[in-house]
């Protein structure tokens, strides 16, 4: 039975990953400081009955219930006004001290950021430069701000396809069918969810229309959970000599008042359409030169909550998850 629940790919996690944060340095753990990651794998199905919202809830639930989350993330990107673009972050987050460390490469170069409750840093090995911005953990929390690349709305349709073994982990399929308001536009998604830990293993997203087309990948490996991650992880070595380029990070604003965020964003705001329980509940906008964003997250006022993001650059781009 298809469910009346849905996700969106969240852009967001891109983000989360890349941007520049801020807080203070310390000395970089080697690699054999960092965790020793396995997978976490379960074959045992019970659960024949299951339905998508059920999976669904089950996984927003074990968010929730997060302390700590080291995870190394794959992802591909393509569309026709550019070629494939991968990348990979490793993670390591602690919601209890509320701090976290990426690993992210790219064609684009490679960058360490840790965030904490101060703010956060960003090194660039390879050019030797330190980035810093007074956005913290609490401010872009991931765990409330689609950390696992996905959220629940209305968008679409979603299907519990049955168990499917994806990379040796038996999984939940979950297909999905985009209701959209534009007849010459379709989108299909489908998400894995590992059947023992109920986190996501895979997802994808293809969107044609006359306009453009777009198809996204993304991985999540070596998932450990609730585990010990020792503090130094949360530290970086910035050497002496490293340089702290002269450009501005994008300024960012928290809002827990949907009517100041809208009064005061400098880009358009989504409007989305929800069911009447829906309450706004938290947002954030971002302002710089290159680039701009605008995010709401809204609840029902028990388990449900729906998170909209608007990403505009100077390119006159603007994408929406």
């Amino acid at each position: 039975m298809p469910s009346t629940s849905v996700f969106t790919v969240a852009l967001s996690m891109l983000f989360l990953v890349s941007a520049a944060a801020v807080g203070p340095a310390a000395a970089a753990p080697t690699n054999s400081d960092a965790l020793d990651q396995i997978d976490v794998q379960e074959t045992e199905i019970n659960d024949a009955n299951l339905t998508a919202e059920e999976i669904i809830e089950t996984h927003e639930q074990r968010v929730e219930s997060l302390e700590t989350v080291s995870v190394t993330i794959r992802s591909n990107h393509s569309s026709d006004s550019y070629s494939s673009s991968p990348s990979t972050s490793s993670m390591w987050i602690d919601f209890a001290d509320e701090q976290m460390r990426t690993e992210h490469s790219s064609e684009y170069g490679d960058t360490i950021t840790v965030r904490n409750e101060s703010g956060s840093v960003t090194y660039d090995a390879e050019d030797n430069t330190v980035s810093e911005s007074e956005i913290a953990f609490s401010d872009m929390n991931p765990a409330e701000h689609g950390f696992f690349g996905f959220t629940v709305t209305e968008q679409a349709e979603l299907t519990y396809e049955g168990t499917e073994e994806l990379n040796g982990t038996e999984t939940y399929r979950l297909d999905a069918d985009y209701r959209t308001e534009t007849a010459d536009t379709e989108q299909d998604g489908t998400i894995w969810i590992n059947a023992e830990t109920y986190m996501p293993v895979q997802y994808e997203i293809s969107i044609d229309s006359d306009r453009y087309s777009y198809e996204s990948t993304v991985q999540f490996e070596n998932l450990r959970i609730n585990e010990t991650i020792p503090d130094e992880q949360f530290n970086i070595d910035i050497p002496d000599d490293a340089e702290q380029p002269d450009y501005s990070t994008p300024a960012f604003e928290s809002y827990d008042s949907e009517s100041e965020l809208r009064q005061n964003a400098s880009q358009s705001v989504p409007e989305p359409e929800l069911p009447d329980s829906y309450t706004f509940d938290s947002g954030y906008a971002t302002d710089g030169e290159s680039h701009a964003s605008v995010s709401l997250t809204y609840t029902d006022g028990e388990d449900g909550s729906v998170t909209v993001t608007q990403y505009n650059s100077t390119t006159g781009t603007s994408y929406f998850s």
